[in-house]
Parts: structure tokens; sequence; C-alpha cells
């Protein structure tokens, strides 16, 4: 997934790599990108149950009944027929009516007494051996639906692309190096102190950005501190990046997503009298870094899933990327 997004403002194929590669890339791998989860595993479980279920009847029509198992089996196969065209509600009565026509296969097992447990037990197995895979067949056919619909969706509102939104202000322009990242979408925000969210598998960077003046940064009394005294400005950007970071592990953890933040301090200019150096710990979830650490840290935290698009993940993003762009 390539492209320039206008409303971002990055010619995101123009992006020229540093000379020194960040030290997570050569772990990224070739760029292919796989979508997961996939119907593949359910597919199995179903096509597995739907063998053991067809040994099943064929035990029966050779061994038992053949006109009672060859209807019986006529009725799962429609059944699962229902399923496959996502019909799983009228599929339940004819699953019923298939397992009562298996009944009539078993009637040879019914004990010829109340106190025959062996009878009973082997009147229950016989019904089960039926009823148990074609159901479990039925399950696994909806559950590989469900998964190959969500996929589906996930691609069409993606659309090939990797930038979804419009910029608010002036965002972090070393965004585009995280596009060596090959799974790595890219979401502006449309409020909070980050601008940008990006999502790679199971992993999720907010990224906010700000100028700070010269000066050595730390931490005293929960406070940003500049050249040892108080500074409100930093305080107030490290209070709402963290605000974010909490309301997104709220939205993105009950899908198994790892949520961390990023507030990226810019030297007022290039000069080296207004160099400045950051060293607060993480807070919370957030962490603050220099300019020139950006592309390393938060790449490297993207890279820990380079080439997976999490279907679920993605689901609970909608609202991100299916708007139409400007």
């Amino acid at each position: 997934m390539t492209g320039r997004s206008a409303a971002h403002g990055y010619d995101t194929g123009a992006w020229v790599p540093a000379r020194t590669p960040p030290s997570w890339l050569a772990s990224v791998g070739p760029p292919r990108v796989v979508l997961r989860p996939g119907p593949v595993l359910p597919l199995v479980v179903s096509g597995v149950a739907t063998a053991l279920w067809v040994l099943v009847v064929g035990y029966g029509a050779v061994r038992l009944d053949p006109a009672w198992s060859a209807l019986a089996g006529l009725l799962g196969l429609g059944a699962l027929a229902l399923v496959l065209r996502g019909l799983p509600l009228p599929a339940a009565p004819v699953v019923l009516a298939a397992v009562a026509c298996w009944a009539f296969v078993a009637r040879d097992w019914v004990p010829e007494s109340a106190g025959d447990l062996a009878g009973a037990a082997r009147l229950v197995a016989g019904c089960l051996a039926f009823a148990v895979p074609l159901v479990l067949a039925g399950f696994a056919a909806i559950w590989a639906d469900g998964r190959r619909t969500a996929r589906a969706a996930v691609e069409k509102g993606l659309g090939g692309r990797r930038w979804f939104g419009v910029n608010r202000g002036d965002p972090e322009p070393q965004l585009p190096a995280l596009e060596q990242v090959p799974a790595a979408l890219f979401f502006a925000l449309p409020s909070g102190q980050s601008s940008h969210l990006v999502v790679a598998g199971r992993r999720a960077a907010l990224v906010a950005t700000t100028v700070w003046p010269r000066g050595e940064y730390g931490v005293e009394k929960n406070q940003v501190v500049r050249n040892g005294r108080p500074y409100s400005p930093g305080t107030d950007e490290v209070d709402g990046t963290v605000d974010d970071v909490r309301r997104w592990q709220l939205r993105l953890g009950p899908v198994g997503a790892t949520c961390r933040a990023f507030l990226v301090v810019h030297p007022a200019s290039g000069r080296l009298t207004d160099t400045v150096r950051v060293d607060l710990p993480p807070v919370e979830g957030v962490q603050v870094l220099a300019a020139d650490r950006f592309v390393e840290e938060v790449g490297a935290f993207l890279a820990a899933d380079a080439n997976e698009i999490a279907v679920d993940v993605l689901l609970s993003l909608t609202d991100l990327y299916t708007q139409p762009e400007p």
C-alpha cells in the first residue's frame, strides 16, 4: 500500500531514508502484509467435522438402516448448505429434523429395560456421534463466514491506502519514515493532544509533537522542569498525551492491542545553541523523546508487528478510515 495523501501534506513516496537505517529495520523482513485472522482455521475445523459426520452417516447406511441414514444425511447436508449461504436460523429446524431421522437409525440401540445402563449409553453415544459433528461443522462455517466478512469489510474500507483523515496543525514531520514498517497505517485524529494514531498489527502508537525552547528537561514532583525550574507548557502537553493514551487503551484494549503514546520534542531551530535534552521517564504509557529518537523508538515499537494487519483491531477503528477523503 503506497501513495500520496494531499490531505496530510505528505508525499509518502518522496521520503528518503536516513543515511544510517534504524536498528529495527533488519528485523522487518520482506514488505509483505497479511490480514489476520483469516478464515483458514474455521474452514479446517468445519472440514474435519464434516468428514467425521459423513463417516457416521456412511456407517449407518452400511450397517444399520440405509433409508433413514440417507434421509438424515440429506437433511444434514441441506442444513450445512443453508449455513454456508448465510442462513443459520432456517438451518436450525433442518438440523433437528436430521437428528430425528437419525433416531430411527439408532432405534435398535434402545435399551430393553430402564436398568440397561450400557444400552442407554450406547444409544446416547450413537445419537451424539451424528449430532455433534454436524452442529460443530455448522458453527465452524458460521465462524468462517464471519471472519471472511470482517476481512472483506476491512479491505474495502482501507482501499489500498495507508493514510487517512485530515491533519490538524503541524503534525510530526517524520511520520512518513514509519512507512518502512510494511503494515503501518496512519490515522489523523480529530481531537486530543496527539495528531496521529499509527497502527501495525496489534501495536498502536499515538504521536504528538511539540517545540520546546533550548534547555535540559526532566521531572520533579510530577511536573516537567526546564533547567531545574517548572515548565508548565510541557506539563500540560504530557498530561494531555496521558489523557489520549488512557482513552485509546480503553478502546483498543478489548481487541488485544497494545497502545503507547509518544510526545516528540523538537528544538526551536537547528542551531546548536537551541539544543534540547530530554530525560523524562515513561509515565502511564507515554514516552517523551527528542525528535532525533523518533524513528528509532516509535519504529521499534511498531516493528514488533511489522507485517500483519489485525482485522479485529481495524474493525474497532472504522470511524477513522471509512470517512471520504476531502
